[in-house]
């Protein structure tokens, strides 16, 4: 009993994987230089979501040219401008996995296992607003 338990709360927390903004590129786009990847732990139980938002996980993502333009530092841009430390934005598809749970949640549109797509940003798990 106590291992199923054990298993329950472990299923609360995981491992979030996401792209970020490191530098402004200069002229062509270098991966190492450009971006990171940097890692963190999500506790879904601790998650405070508004009714109109969700955890989706992500499946797949695409990769647009238009992600180079919000590199820049241009706050005209036809696509808006990120700021460094920001997530990369992209648009793609993925699985909710977590709703508001908390009570009076009035979040009767997506339930957990509906296939959404978006802009989910290049990460593993996004909060994502209706």
């Amino acid at each position: 009993m106590a291992e199923a338990s054990n298993q329950q709360q472990s299923s609360n927390v995981v491992t979030n994987q996401k792209w970020i903004l490191e530098r402004r590129p200069r002229g062509i786009f270098h991966p190492n230089d450009d971006v990171k990847l940097v890692s963190e732990e999500l506790d879904l139980s601790t998650i405070c979501l508004d009714d109109d938002e969700v955890i989706v996980e992500t499946e797949m993502l695409s990769v647009d040219a238009f992600l180079r333009t919000m590199m820049d530092e241009n706050e005209n841009a036809y696509h808006g401008s990120m700021k460094l430390g920001d997530t990369i934005p992209a648009i793609g598809y993925g699985t909710i996995i977590h709703v508001s749970s908390s009570s009076g949640s009035s979040n009767t549109k997506y339930k957990v296992g509906t296939s959404v797509q978006g802009l989910l940003g290049a990460q593993t798990y996004s909060k994502v607003k209706d």
